[in-house]
């Protein structure tokens, strides 16, 4: 006796179906998009620092240079900067990111200034901009306004760098908590040698706290990278600060981890296509099988 040809899958079915692989899939192919539009940003800043006139990078040192100058001279006795403490009060506002101040590189206004890479964090490779405004932030990371401009051995320098972390659509400082002490990361500035970071430490503090908390060490060279913790919540900071150390070659083997999880899922919703396909046509055939008996 034949055996009787399986139901076709309902209407209902297959629309919830679709329904439930596309909301599991727009935080994988958003971030995809985000990390390409990222890369696309860092390219372009490497394409201009590598034509951009000995003279022009000589004039943006300079401005770094006077620059850094500066606020370690006003953090000299308190070993705290005022720019800084209004910076970090800012933050705390309701509107801060949206009403953030540019940092005082006036040359590079609204470009990237640099580019930051943590290996560690998939690949993560962000552009830096001049800036803590949303729309700077929300495709890179943002120089604190009154920290200062990462050089290359220098003492007497802390640089803030922050992102935002929990969007649905772009990675950013999401992962900054997988770093850990002795974790490295890598940044360039204005077309200039790498910078190669070591951490030395983290913290998670109330916001209230990042007031005072930047201060000067005259003999020593910081970065510390900041972002709301934890995720969705957003009612703590998480401070990662890391020494200079030794510059080093940023390691080029590693994928961004958000064109990995695209990797996957197009393996994953091709494989799935040609399962039902192979299903579909199994089903025909029995039903065809039956009609001609």
């Amino acid at each position: 006796m034949a055996k009787k040809p399986r139901k076709k899958i309902s209407l209902t079915t297959a629309v919830l179906f679709v329904a439930g692989l596309a909301i599991f899939s727009y935080p994988i192919v958003a971030q995809a998009y985000e990390a390409m539009h990222q890369s696309g940003i860092v390219q372009n800043y490497e394409r201009e620092t590598t034509v951009m006139p000995k003279k022009e990078k000589n004039a943006v040192q300079q401005a770094i240079d006077a620059e850094n100058a500066k606020i370690k001279e006003k953090a000299k006795d308190t070993g705290n900067d005022a720019d800084v403490i209004a910076a970090m009060t800012e933050l705390n506002q309701k509107d801060s990111y949206e009403n953030g101040d540019d940092n005082t590189l006036k040359k590079l206004v609204g470009k990237p200034i640099g580019v930051i890479s943590i290996p560690k964090l998939g690949g993560l490779r962000l552009p830096i901009f001049n800036s803590i405004k949303d729309k700077a932030i929300s495709n890179g990371a943002g120089l604190i306004p009154g920290t200062s401009i990462p050089q290359a051995k220098k003492e007497g320098l802390h640089s803030v760098i922050t992102s935002h972390s929990g969007l649905p659509n772009a990675k950013l400082f999401t992962d900054l908590k997988k770093l850990e002490l002795k974790d490295k990361f890598y940044i360039e500035i204005a077309g200039g040698k790498t910078l190669t970071y070591q951490v030395d430490k983290i913290d998670v503090i109330k916001p209230e706290k990042l007031e005072t908390y930047f201060k000067l060490d005259q003999t020593k060279n910081y970065v510390t990278l900041l972002t709301c913790t934890p995720t969705g919540i957003n009612s703590h900071r998480l401070l990662v600060r890391g020494h200079q150390i030794p510059s080093e070659a940023v390691p080029t083997n590693v994928v961004r981890a958000e064109f990995m999880w695209l990797g996957a899922l197009i393996v994953a919703v091709s494989s799935l296509g040609g399962f039902l396909l192979r299903k579909r046509i199994m089903l025909k055939n029995a039903m065809m099988s039956v009609v001609k008996k």
